[in-house]
C-alpha cells in the first residue's frame, strides 16, 4: 500500500512539472505571471539629473560644470581676454560639461557660452556681480594656498558705513524723441564720455560719440530710416547701459535688456 501511495504521488508531480514546461515558464514565473523580458533587470524609477556644481576645487586647477543640452560649451572669462572658444568645455553623461583650469589666485568673473552666441551664468556659483550689460558675471575666488589654484569660499566682506549719496545730475534722462532733424536720444550719469551703440552702426562703442550739455546730459542726434532698432549707452568705452527714461526694451544675449526705439 505504501508503495502505491509514493507512486502515485511521483506520477502527479510529474503532471504537474510536464504542464509547467509546455506553459513556457520563464525564470520560475508561471504563465500569466507578470515578466521582465529575458535577462533584463527590473524596471525602477530614473534617478533626478545631477544638479549643476559651481567651480570645485582640485589638485589640477578648478573644475567648472555646466548641466545643459548644447551642441558646444566653452568656459569664458576675464582669465582668458572672454574668449568664446579658448576653452572648449567636455561633454559627459546626462548633458553635463566640464573643464579644469588653473587659475591664478585671485577674483575671477566667467560666464558659459552655449553654442558659440548665448552667454549664460553659473547657477551654481555663489557669488555675482554685474557684467555692465545688464546682466551678471559669475564669480569665482582662488586661494593663494588652494593646492592647484582651487577656488576659495570668498569672505564677506565688512559692513561699510553709509556713504552719502552723490549728488544727482541737475539734467534728467528723457526717452528718445524724433524730430525733424533726427532722433533725439538722452543719456544722464555721470560719465567722461558716452557713446551710443546699436544696432544701426553694428553696436559700434565709438561710432557715435554723445555731447555733453550745460546741465550735465549727454545728447546725441541721428537720423535714422524708419524702422524698430534696439540700442544701449556705452559709458567710459567699456560699461553698457539700457536706456532708464526708455520703457520699450527687448532681452538682449548677455542675460539684460537692450532699450528700443520705432522710428516712423
Amino acid at each position: 500500500m505504501t508503495h502505491r501511495i509514493a507512486f502515485a504521488n511521483l506520477l502527479a508531480l510529474g503532471t504537474v512539472l510536464l504542464a509547467g514546461c509546455a506553459g513556457g515558464w520563464r525564470h520560475g514565473a508561471a504563465p500569466g505571471a507578470a515578466t521582465s523580458p529575458a535577462g533584463a533587470p527590473a524596471a525602477h524609477a530614473s534617478a533626478p539629473a545631477p544638479a549643476t556644481r559651481g567651480p570645485v576645487a582640485g589638485g589640477s586647477g578648478v573644475t567648472f560644470t555646466y548641466q545643459g543640452p548644447a551642441n558646444t560649451v566653452a568656459l569664458a572669462g576675464d582669465f582668458n581676454d572672454w574668449s568664446t572658444s579658448a576653452d572648449a568645455m567636455t561633454k559627459g553623461a546626462a548633458d553635463t560639461w566640464t573643464l579644469t583650469k588653473k587659475l591664478e589666485p585671485g577674483r575671477h568673473m566667467y560666464k558659459f557660452v552655449i553654442d558659440g552666441g548665448t552667454w549664460k551664468e553659473d547657477p551654481g556659483a555663489v557669488e555675482f556681480a554685474d557684467d555692465g550689460y545688464g546682466g551678471k558675471n559669475s564669480v569665482v575666488v582662488v586661494g593663494a594656498g588652494t593646492a592647484g589654484g582651487g577656488a576659495a569660499p570668498a569672505a564677506p566682506a565688512p559692513a561699510a558705513p553709509a556713504a552719502p549719496a552723490p549728488a544727482a545730475p541737475a539734467g534728467a534722462g528723457k526717452a528718445p524723441a524724433q524730430t525733424a532733424e533726427g532722433v533725439v536720444f538722452t543719456f544722464a550719469g555721470s560719465a567722461n564720455a558716452v557713446n551710443l551703440a546699436g544696432d544701426f552702426n553694428a553696436w559700434s562703442t565709438t561710432a557715435d560719440p554723445m555731447t555733453k550739455q550745460a546741465d550735465g546730459t549727454w545728447t546725441l542726434t541721428k537720423k535714422l530710416e524708419p524702422g524698430s532698432y534696439e540700442y544701449k549707452f556705452v559709458i567710459n568705452g567699456t560699461t553698457w547701459k539700457q536706456d532708464e527714461a526708455n520703457p520699450e526694451s527687448k532681452s538682449d544675449p548677455y542675460g539684460g535688456k537692450n532699450s528700443v526705439v520705432t522710428v516712423k
